[in-house]
C-alpha cells in the first residue's frame, strides 16, 4: 500500500521482523501461533500479520483480513492527520487481536459485556461472522485509545479520551481515508432528548470525572455527553474553538494538568455549558447530509481511480456506474478495496439521484473527476492522484455555489484539513 503523500504519518522507527518484509506487499503472513492468554486444545489458532502500523493476530477468514488491513492502515493515518497539531509519531506497531467468536475473545483478553477493549497495550475485538458498521465503530473507538496512549500521551481527562474515541468511532470509511465529525440522525435526536430531559450531568462535573468514577457509573449518556462536548469544541460555531482545543491537547500531551491547561487556553469555563447545549439544540435536522454525500463521492472516486490505474476508460458517469454495477471494474490486487464499499456507494448514489442529484464524470484533465450536484446547488467533486500505478491519494471538495461544467472543466482539489 502506498505511503500517504499528504501529512504523511511517520513510519514506525522500530519495525517488526523487518528482514521478512516483502517490498510492495499489502501484508506479510509471518506465522501461526496461539494468543498468549489462551490455552487448551480448543483455543483458536491466530494467524499473525504485519501491516504498516499494526501487528494483527486473528482467526477471521482471508477475505476479512484484507478488509481489516486496509481499514486499519487508513484508520491510523486518520488518527494522525486529525491530531497532528498535538500528537507525536508511531514508534512501535500496535498489537491487535481480532477474534471470530465471542468466547475466544473473552478467553483471549476481552472483557465481558464488551465487543472491544484496549487494555493499555493491545487492542482486542470481536469480528463475528461478518464485519459490520457496529464492529468498525467499536474498533475505531478502542483503536483511538490505543493510539492516544502511545502517540498523544499525557494524562487525558476521561471525557476527552472517550469523546475523541467516539468522534473517530462515528467516522465514515471511504477507501482511501475517512470522513470525520459525522453526526448520525439517531444520535442527534438522543442528545437533544438527553439535554431536554436533564439526563446529562453538569459540564463541571463531567470535566472532573476520574476514570474510576466513569467506570463505576457506566452509562450511554456519559458517552453521548463526552462525544457532544468534544464535537462542539472541534466543530462548533464554524470551528471557532478548534485552535484553542488543539492548544489544550498540546498542553495535556506535555504533562500540564487539565485545570491549568483549560484556563490557559479557554479561560473560565463559565458559559461553556450554555453554548454547548445551544449548539446541539439549534443544529438543523440531518446535519451530516453533506458529509455523507462527500463520503459517497470519495468512495466512487476511490474505485474510479483504481480502474483508471488499470487502464480502463469511461466516457460518462453512467458508463462508469454500469461497469461498477456489473462488477466489471478492474482493481489491482495490491490496491484492493472491499467490494461492499462499492455496493454501498452505488446504492447511495442512486438514492441521491432519486432526490434530484446530478452525477457527472468530468474529463479533459490529467485524470477524470467525479462530480455530484445536489438540487440545492451544493456540489461535491472527487479527484485522485496516481503514483507508480497505484492510488496515492483521493481528495474531495464541497462547493456551496455551482461552478461551470463541461468536458474540459476541472477544479484543483485541496487536501482535507
Amino acid at each position: 500500500m502506498p505511503n500517504p503523500t499528504n501529512n504523511q504519518l511517520p513510519t514506525p522507527q522500530t519495525p517488526v521482523s523487518e528482514v521478512l518484509r516483502r517490498p510492495g506487499s499489502l501484508l506479510l503472513l509471518l506465522s501461526i501461533l496461539l494468543a498468549p492468554s489462551t490455552s487448551g486444545a480448543d483455543a483458536p489458532k491466530l494467524q499473525r500479520y504485519e501491516t504498516k502500523y499494526y501487528i494483527l493476530l486473528t482467526d477471521v477468514p482471508p477475505e476479512q483480513v484484507q478488509e481489516v488491513v486496509v481499514r486499519m492502515t487508513k484508520m491510523a493515518e486518520e488518527y494522525h492527520n486529525r491530531t497532528r497539531d498535538f500528537s507525536g509519531i508511531i514508534r512501535d506497531k500496535f498489537p491487535f487481536y481480532l477474534f471470530r467468536n465471542r468466547a475466544d475473545y473473552l478467553a483471549g483478553g476481552g472483557l465481558e459485556g464488551t465487543d472491544g477493549v484496549f487494555d493499555g497495550h493491545a487492542l482486542y475485538a470481536v469480528a463475528g461472522q461478518k464485519l459490520t458498521d457496529r464492529t468498525w465503530h467499536v474498533v475505531q473507538h478502542e483503536g483511538f485509545h490505543q493510539f492516544a496512549a502511545a502517540v498523544v500521551g499525557g494524562d487525558l481527562p476521561v471525557w476527552i479520551n472517550e469523546g475523541l474515541a467516539e468522534y473517530f468511532g462515528e467516522a465514515l470509511f471511504t477507501g482511501d481515508g475517512f470522513i470525520s465529525g459525522v453526526i448520525p440522525d439517531w444520535r442527534l435526536k438522543r442528545v437533544r432528548d438527553e439535554i431536554h430531559n436533564g439526563t446529562f450531568i453538569s459540564v463541571d462535573r463531567m470535566m472532573g470525572l476520574s476514570h474510576d468514577q466513569w467506570n463505576a457509573n457506566f452509562k450511554i449518556a456519559n458517552y453521548d455527553q463526552a462525544w457532544s462536548m468534544v464535537h462542539f469544541l472541534a466543530n462548533g460555531d464554524g470551528g471557532k474553538y478548534r485552535q484553542a482545543f488543539s492548544s489544550l491537547m498540546r498542553d495535556l500531551a506535555r504533562g500540564k494538568s487539565f485545570n491549568l491547561a483549560w484556563n490557559d487556553t479557554f479561560g473560565s469555563a463559565a458559559g461553556f455549558e450554555d453554548k454547548w447545549k445551544a449548539y446541539w439544540l439549534n443544529l438543523p435536522d440531518d446535519p451530516s447530509h453533506d458529509q455523507r454525500v462527500e463520503a459517497t463521492v470519495a468512495r466512487l472516486t476511490s474505485f474510479l481511480a483504481r480502474a483508471i490505474a488499470m487502464k480502463q476508460t469511461f466516457v460518462s458517469f453512467d458508463d462508469f456506474h454500469t461497469a461498477a454495477q456489473d462488477r466489471k471494474l478492474k482493481i489491482s490486487k495490491t490496491d484492493w478495496l472491499p467490494p461492499v464499499l462499492l455496493k454501498t456507494a452505488l446504492a447511495d448514489a442512486d438514492d441521491l439521484q432519486g432526490d434530484g442529484a446530478q452525477w457527472t464524470l468530468i474529463t479533459g484533465n490529467a485524470t477524470p473527476q467525479v462530480r455530484c450536484k445536489l438540487k440545492n446547488g451544493l456540489t461535491c467533486i472527487g479527484a485522485f492522484q496516481l503514483q507508480n500505478g497505484q492510488v496515492a491519494r483521493v481528495d474531495t471538495k464541497l462547493e456551496t455555489k455551482p461552478g461551470p461544467s463541461g468536458p474540459g472543466y476541472g477544479v484543483k482539489i485541496e487536501p482535507r484539513p
